[in-house]
């Protein structure tokens, strides 16, 4: 995977602002904040944590392997495909990549993201199509016997053998598609920030609130960010 993205690493001073420092930043640089009301910045947010969740579910898909228990890659499967979809759905702290313009770049990849997206809403996380099938049947004793039942009521269940390592492959596919799809939008987002505000004067933009970040946390999880 190649981008132009940059990791900067980010310290905090004693005032409480923010110091970014990286190969390509001169020193000492601050960071201000990008107004909230600026919709380019809630749209960079987004398509940075999809990245960041496209590359988890890479990692997952790499981990499965020939090695492990049939378990382990499962939930490895699971995690992956968890993550994939999770790009393309709307929530109210993020935006979600469109499936429409995924598939008219990418129509092959998208093919195979449609079906896997079935089976993780219809299969792994929702039970509802035929990769899983039961069924519920009664036990009749043989004429004679003291009862008429021979056993309890009985369920029988199938479920059909994914072969996760063929599967994973298909799925890396996918996500490698996805990967530069979003981070093409990301860098164009990134050019169209840089436009906008370098016709500003310096003195402007460092009036704009100083750069920070709440910390994650685990408290109130049913709370939008």
């Amino acid at each position: 995977m190649d981008n132009d993205m940059t990791t900067y690493r980010v310290k905090k001073t004693t005032e409480g602002t923010m110091l970014v420092d990286g190969n390509n930043i001169v020193p000492n640089s601050t960071a201000v904040n990008i107004p909230d009301d600026d919709k380019l910045k809630s749209q960079y947010v987004s398509l940075y944590l999809h990245i960041k969740d496209i590359e988890e579910a890479l990692d997952y898909v790499f981990c499965i392997s020939a090695d492990k228990s049939p378990i382990v890659n499962r939930s490895l499967f699971i995690s992956a495909l968890v993550c994939m979809v999770k790009c393309f759905q709307h929530s109210g702290a993020c935006s979600a990549l469109s499936e429409s313009s995924f598939k008219r770049q990418y129509p092959e990849q998208y093919e195979t993201y449609r079906e896997l997206k079935d089976w993780r809403n219809k299969h792994f996380v929702h039970d509802e199509n035929r990769m899983r099938e039961a069924n519920a049947f009664l036990i009749i004793a043989p004429e004679g016997h003291e009862d008429i039942f021979g056993g309890p009521p009985s369920v029988i269940w199938e479920r059909v053998e994914v072969n996760y390592l063929q599967e994973g492959r298909r799925l890396e596919n996918v996500l490698q598609a996805m990967w530069s799809f979003t981070a093409k939008q990301f860098d164009n987002t990134a050019d169209k920030i840089t436009d906008k505000y370098h016709e500003k004067a310096r003195d402007e933009l460092l009036k704009l609130s100083p750069g920070s970040l709440t910390g994650a946390s685990f408290d109130n999880p049913d709370i939008q960010r």
